[in-house]
């Protein structure tokens, strides 16, 4: 079992087993529990502490509950983690948070005890997030660029490109997986005239582009036919949507330093379709969309990995006013 000198590695027999539980356990807990950042006021302080988030998002409570993934609080170096074990620190907070005390036995090993009962308890199951967004009241839009709604714990933020890029990844990801994309065939084909990069790199992911809904084909040198498009891109302008694909994925290939496969392909194909910051919304689309994302799989994140909303809480409002 130990394969290091100082018994810091270990090996696993069925280490593609070990890595998927671990890998699906995380992603049940993060999807329940909600990982919806919660905007915070910076306040002036000695240190800077990373703060394990809540383990429950419920908007629709009276508790101002929010999680994050990557949250960040200020605090006095007197409130800093315990040098000696900084990890049981971060421990203690995340139990804390739940309303569960932690308990140490002489060994170090960590249980948890109710407050109340002494016994052993779970923190209760959320109120699923789609719901909650069900009953976001839309407000109205900040910039162009913003979603702004009241929930029944405070004021929700939603940003209208990375929601709406998370829509339609997965549209595309789950008609591509059954029936595949609807496509709509052009009356009179689209003939692109490419630089030469552009050219390499749509020549060797036309497949990808295929699976993305895009009927592509070379056209001799650097120039491509398109002879049919994903069909919700209609009424939109196509020929500026495939043009940045292209453009974005050149520049992760060569900026970036990425391989470019069929997920890239996919992910910049949704990026390209949705709608933009700066695009004026009306209510009844803005509420259509937040009833989309309730739909999702995971609308907490686009799939380039950014958040999609942000909330702050009546409780914060409240104290910021210095209301008693």
């Amino acid at each position: 079992v130990n394969v290091h000198p100082t018994k810091t590695e270990v090996k696993f027999t069925g280490e593609a087993a070990a890595h998927h539980a671990v890998s699906a356990a995380v992603k049940q807990a993060l999807m329940a529990y909600g990982i919806v950042p919660t905007a915070q006021p910076e306040v002036a302080s000695h240190a800077e502490i990373w703060t394990p988030p809540p383990p429950q998002l419920d908007l629709g409570s009276g508790t101002s509950g929010s999680g994050s993934s990557r949250e960040w609080s200020r605090a006095t170096e007197s409130e800093a983690p315990r040098e000696s074990d900084p990890a049981a620190s971060r421990w203690d907070g995340l139990l804390s948070s739940a309303g569960v005390e932690a308990q140490s036995d002489p060994d170090g090993a960590i249980g948890m005890q109710g407050p109340v009962t002494g016994q052993m308890s779970t923190p209760p199951a959320p109120r699923p997030f789609a719901d909650q967004l069900r009953d976001f009241q839309v407000l109205g839009q900040a910039r162009n660029t913003y979603i702004v709604a009241m929930t029944a714990d405070g004021i929700a933020v939603i940003d209208q490109h990375v929601a709406h890029e998370r829509v339609l990844y997965e549209r595309l990801t789950v008609k591509r997986f059954s029936n595949g994309i609807p496509v709509q065939g052009l009356a009179v084909p689209l003939t692109l005239h490419l630089s030469r990069r552009e050219a390499l790199l749509l020549r060797e992911h036309l497949a990808s582009f295929a699976a993305a809904g895009w009927d592509v084909s070379p056209f001799g040198g650097e120039s491509f036919v398109v002879r049919a498009i994903p069909a919700m891109l209609v009424t939109k302008p196509y020929e500026a949507v495939i043009r940045d694909m292209i453009d974005e994925l050149v520049n992760q290939s060569v900026s970036r330093r990425l391989i470019v496969n069929q997920e890239h392909v996919t992910i910049t194909n949704a990026c390209k379709m949705a709608v933009k910051a700066g695009d004026p919304l009306e209510i009844e689309e803005m509420r259509a969309l937040l009833d989309q994302l309730a739909e999702t799989e995971n609308p907490y994140l686009c799939p380039h990995g950014r958040p999609i909303v942000v909330t702050v809480s009546f409780r914060e409002l409240d104290r910021q006013f210095k209301r008693a």
